[in-house]
Parts: C-alpha cells; sequence; structure tokens
C-alpha cells in the first residue's frame, strides 16, 4: 500500500496543476482519491497542536465540491501537506532505519523485518531528500512505489560512523531479553519494569523487537547476537506459547545453558514449567502469575548484576503491568 502522506503530497501537487479544480473528470477523481488517502489518517496520531488545523483543512478539501471556484484550495492542499510531512519528519524519523537502510546498500546483511512497508518507503526517500544517498523514484505510474538507492555519498557514511560510535558494544549489554516477537507488548512490560527497579539505562538491555532497545543498523546480525547472548551478565527468557515456536528463542536458551551461564526462564500467557522439555525443565522457572513473582525476578536479577533495587513503591505499578501482560489479573495487594 502506497504511504498516505506520500500520496496526498503526490495527488496534491497533480490537483494544483488542473486549470479549473471543480470543472473536469480529472479534478474528481484526483479529489475522491485524495479524500480516501485522507481519511487513512488516523488524527489521534498527530500531535495534540495539529489535529484542530488537520480537522479544519481536511474538512474543507472534502467539501470543496460545494462551493464554487475555491480560489482557496491550493492554499489547503499546501496547509494539509506541510502538516502532515512536519509531523513524519519530526515524530517517525528513525536513525536506526536510516543507519540500517544505508549499510543495505553497501551490501551488510540487515534485518528490517519489524517495520512496516511505509516506515520503510519513507526512510528510503529520506536518505535520498537528505543527501544520504544517491537514488531514483520507482513509479508504477500513478505513485511513487520505492526508490532505487544506488550508493551511500560521503554524507551518508558520516551518518553511518556517528551513529555506530553512539551504539553499545557486545559488553556494554548487561541484560538480553530473549522473546518472540509477537510477545513484544509482554517484552516491553519487562523492560519498563528493569529501567524502573534496577535503574538501567537503556543502552545496557537488548530487546530486539522494542525501539531503542533493538541491535544496531548495519551490524551483523546472527554475529552480534551470538556475542550478546553469551557475552551479557544476565539472561531473561520470556516462556510463551510463540516463543516455543521460535527457533531463536530456543537456540538463544540452548546456547546459554550449554554455556553454563546465567539463566533466568520467566513463563507467562498460560505456558508453565512443565511445558518445557529436554535440559530447560530441570531448571527453576518463575511464572508472572503474581506481583509477588514478579518482584521475585526483579531481585533475583539484582542479585546476579550486583545493583541495588530501588523502593518497591516506585516501580510496583510496572509489576502490575507485568503481571497483566502475562495473561494474568492480580491486585497490588499481592505485593505484601
Amino acid at each position: 500500500m502506497p504511504d498516505p502522506i506520500l500520496t496526498i503530497a503526490e495527488l496534491s501537487a497533480r490537483i494544483k496543476s488542473q486549470p479549473l479544480f471543480e470543472g473536469s473528470s480529472s479534478f474528481r477523481l484526483l479529489h475522491s482519491s485524495l479524500c480516501e488517502a485522507i481519511s487513512s489518517i488516523r488524527p489521534d496520531a498527530l500531535p495534540a497542536d495539529r489535529r484542530p488545523a488537520f480537522a479544519r483543512v481536511a474538512k474543507r478539501i472534502r467539501e470543496v465540491h460545494a462551493r464554487q471556484n475555491d480560489t482557496f484550495l491550493q492554499k489547503d492542499l499546501d496547509v494539509l501537506r506541510d502538516i502532515l510531512h512536519a509531523y513524519r519528519l519530526n515524530k517517525q524519523r528513525d536513525s536506526r532505519l536510516i543507519a540500517m537502510l544505508l549499510a543495505a546498500v553497501r551490501g551488510e546483511p540487515v534485518e528490517t523485518e519489524h517495520y512496516s512497508g511505509q516506515d520503510i518507503l519513507f526512510h528510503r526517500r529520506l536518505v535520498v531528500e537528505e543527501g544520504l544517498a544517491i537514488g531514483q523514484p520507482i513509479s508504477n505510474g500513478e505513485y511513487i512505489t520505492d526508490w532505487d538507492i544506488t550508493e551511500t555519498t560521503a554524507k551518508g557514511a558520516a551518518f553511518m560512523d556517528a551513529y555506530r560510535q553512539q551504539e553499545p558494544a557486545p559488553g556494554q549489554i548487561t541484560v538480553f531479553v530473549s522473546h518472540s516477537s509477537r510477545d513484544s507488548a509482554l517484552a516491553q512490560a519487562l523492560v519498563d519494569v528493569l529501567r524502573a527497579a534496577l535503574n538501567l539505562p537503556a543502552q545496557c538491555i537488548r530487546c530486539t523487537s522494542l525501539d531503542g532497545y533493538r541491535l544496531p543498523g548495519g551490524v551483523n546480525t546472527d554475529a552480534r547476537l551470538r556475542d550478546e547472548l553469551i557475552g551479557c551478565k544476565s539472561f531473561v527468557g520470556l516462556m510463551t506459547p510463540a516463543s516455543m515456536q521460535s527457533t531463536y528463542v530456543l537456540f538463544e536458551l540452548g546456547a546459554r545453558w550449554g554455556k553454563g551461564l546465567h539463566l533466568l526462564p520467566i513463563a507467562a500467557k498460560g505456558l508453565t514449567a512443565s511445558d518445557l522439555g529436554g535440559p530447560l525443565r530441570g531448571i527453576n522457572v518463575i511464572p508472572l502469575d503474581s506481583i509477588a513473582n514478579a518482584h521475585q525476578v526483579v531481585d533475583e536479577l539484582a542479585g546476579t548484576l550486583g545493583v541495588t533495587t530501588q523502593p518497591v513503591g516506585s516501580f510496583v505499578r510496572h509489576l502490575q503491568a507485568l503481571v497483566d501482560s502475562a495473561g494474568h489479573v492480580t491486585t497490588a495487594a499481592d505485593a505484601g
């Protein structure tokens, strides 16, 4: 599906080229397509201060047929385009994805499966517009469907160097959260607990499905994961029905067990210790069925990492959210 924001920009430009806005069949067709693209934008995804302006201009554009010789349509189209483009540029620009796209141009293996096609298309356009790479648009005759990026520029190379210098080295990862990408909400709840209860900085946690905790752009995915899962001080395995179907999760658990390194499996979403087979059956699994058990996870990790746990009152709500995400509903009274 074409990016709706890019589609709106292209349709706006084509409508503005029409000699008589309301007087042609080509205008009516373009206007219908524009209204459809506008309808795909969720107003609540816009910054609060942009929502009233978006609502007003979208309404005027939809009702343009009700007015004769609208001399303000071009201005409305410009305002609409600027609202949406500025939002994406300022709020959705992902430096990690940019670095990955530049690395892919160089032939380096990258993993972009967690990004949507619209995000990738937007950022492929962005690297060309910002002069980070050389490329040309690919069109289906109506819309730009992709960008043919042929090489990175000196500016792009400098961007990648600066980006990689900000990324943590494998030895800086202290907690590795092994999980299925289908359990990203549960993984987020666990990371929130780790940040709040143990005061861990984001760069010390690896959780590959979460923004801010993913692998650096442009690295060799398998090699980096291998280094980090062996080099980290603590390893948490989120055991759910989904993770039991994940080749990566089972491999990571087996690698830690085989090396005799710290391994903390926690069970959620109906999975129990009896569901684990092989050598893992002999490892104590903590079920996330109460706040008390979630607190035990925090205490065990604090001991392994040699850090002090924050006062429980400062993170009990995060424990509750973790238990809720695990598929169990308890109350804060369980913390006592």
